[in-house]
């Protein structure tokens, strides 16, 4: 073979071994390269797994922390809320006890006073008292049976108690207001009302409503009022038990089949007021087997109506030997009887005012306020007085509010 193919063919086989070596050393290098990039690679995920961990595990911290926050105020507040109401409840209680006791000790400290001092001026009536509450504990028993003695010892005290303290009462106001309690006690609703000619205007009302209860003004045709229109009518008591032929008055929605009754309050032979009083809802079925209500409540109105027509004819007879005793103006011309009449009643009624209410007439003098202060006493003695008033005739003059002037204002009209 010729040398300079064996040059050659020596040749080629050094730059193949060459090329080999280089490509192996690029294959490693390579390889080297890329293992290195995957291993940063990884290094990097890792490192960026680990910060996101890290992230969401101070978010997470950061979102449950203000979340518990949040339940654990609401809770907290929830259970502050309730805490502080029984603590502002028991608080409240105690303290509107404590007032309650002690007003009630100076209301009872002041009634008894006054029940000690009217003592010797009721003694005259105890005997007539026993024969009524005896009256009326026999009437309980008949109506009730030979069972319940015990609630017929109560109801019999109770209708002492309400005796006594009409006994006690010392206005016509203060009468009918008194009436108006006991009764209340007897029977569910119950109400009095003035007759005023043709019209009834109400005065106190008891289990009527907040409306009614609150003094607000009611007034309606006699010929409107149903069994009381009967009652006055009649000048008898008048009751319903189980039928609705009597119907009631406009401001007692009493049910179909509810216990009314109706009583008329004579002075004088005139009927002035009336007292009503019904069972409103309540099932007649489930009352006490002995339960006399209807004759407690005839017994105090026709005790009212006695006590009513003593303090009138007290203070009538007290007026008149005043008059008598004063000296007539010299050339007076003689009224007729009913203008005196008239007169004599609007003086007793405004006196009754002055001297039951003697310092709410002083403040009202002094702040030029009287109508607003009297304003319900001036209200019920006008319904007296035109009552009586409009037995005389329309010709009548008003000497009520001559009186009221004259007494309670001291002659200055504009108090008024």
């Amino acid at each position: 073979m010729p040398f300079d193919e064996i040059l050659r063919r020596s040749l080629d086989s050094l730059v193949h071994d060459l090329s080999s070596a280089v490509q192996s050393e690029r294959d490693d290098a390579a390889k080297r390269a890329r293992d290195a990039a995957d291993a940063t690679a990884a290094a990097a995920l890792a490192q960026a797994q680990t910060a996101a961990e890290q992230r969401g595990l101070a978010t997470g911290r950061e979102e449950g922390l203000t979340e518990g926050r949040r339940q654990g105020f609401n809770q907290g507040r929830q259970e502050g809320y309730e805490a502080g109401k029984r603590e502002g409840f028991q608080a409240g209680k105690d303290a509107g006890f404590e007032n309650g006791r002690t007003e009630g000790y100076r209301a009872g400290k002041d009634d008894g006073f006054r029940a000690g001092k009217d003592e010797g001026f009721t003694a005259g009536k105890d005997e007539g008292y026993r024969e009524g509450k005896e009256h009326g504990y026999s009437a309980g028993r008949s109506e009730s049976g030979s069972e319940g003695d015990a609630a017929d010892l109560a109801t019999g005290q109770r209708l002492a108690e309400s005796l006594r303290a009409i006994d006690r009462a010392r206005s016509l106001s203060e009468i009918l207001d008194t009436l108006a309690s006991c009764a209340g006690r007897e029977a569910p609703r119950a109400a009095v009302l003035l007759v005023r000619g043709p019209k009834l205007v109400g005065w106190r009302f008891i289990g009527f409503g907040a409306a009614l209860e609150e003094g607000t003004a009611f007034e309606t045709a006699l010929t409107e009022s149903g069994i009381i229109a009967d009652a006055v009518q009649s000048e008898t008591a008048i009751g319903s038990e189980s039928s609705s032929a009597v119907a009631a008055p406009p401001f007692a929605d009493a049910p179909t089949g509810s216990e009314r009754l109706a009583i008329p309050i004579a002075i004088g032979g005139q009927v002035i007021a009336a007292l009503y009083a019904d069972r409103g809802s309540i099932d007649r079925d489930a009352r006490p087997a002995r339960f006399a209500w209807r004759s407690a409540l005839e017994m105090l109105a026709s005790h009212a109506a006695r006590a009513l027509e003593a303090v009138t004819a007290f203070r009538t007879a007290q007026l008149m030997t005043e008059e008598s005793a004063a000296p007539k103006p010299p050339g007076s011309s003689a009224s007729s009887e009913g203008e005196h009449a008239a007169r004599r009643y609007a003086r007793l009624l405004v006196s009754e005012i002055k001297l039951y209410h003697g310092a709410e007439v002083a403040a009202g003098r002094r702040e030029r306020d009287l109508a607003l202060r009297l304003g319900g006493e001036i209200t019920r003695a006008r319904a007296l007085y035109d009552q009586r008033a409009s037995a005389h005739g329309p010709a009548i003059a008003d000497y009520f509010e001559e009186e009221l002037v004259r007494t309670l204002a001291d002659g200055d009209a504009s108090l008024l």
